[in-house]
C-alpha cells in the first residue's frame, strides 16, 4: 500500500468516514461547483452587456 493510501485510511478512521458520508460530500461539492460556475457566468454576461468605458462600480480614485 502506498504512503498516500495509508494516510487516507488513518484519516478516515479518525473522522469516522463511511461511504454514505463520502457520497454526500461529493454531491455537495458538485453542487458548489455548479453554483460557482453560474455566478461566474452571470459576471461574464454583465461585463458583455455593459457599455464600454470605465466601470461606474469602480470606487478607486484615478490619478
Amino acid at each position: 500500500m502506498s504512503k498516500f493510501l495509508r494516510i487516507m485510511h488513518r484519516g478516515h478512521s479518525k473522522v469516522g468516514y463511511s461511504e454514505r458520508k463520502g457520497r454526500l460530500l461529493m454531491m455537495m461539492s458538485d453542487e458548489q461547483h455548479k453554483h460557482i460556475a453560474s455566478v461566474i457566468l452571470q459576471w461574464l454576461n454583465q461585463d458583455t452587456n455593459s457599455p464600454a468605458g470605465p466601470s461606474s462600480g469602480n470606487k478607486r480614485l484615478q490619478k
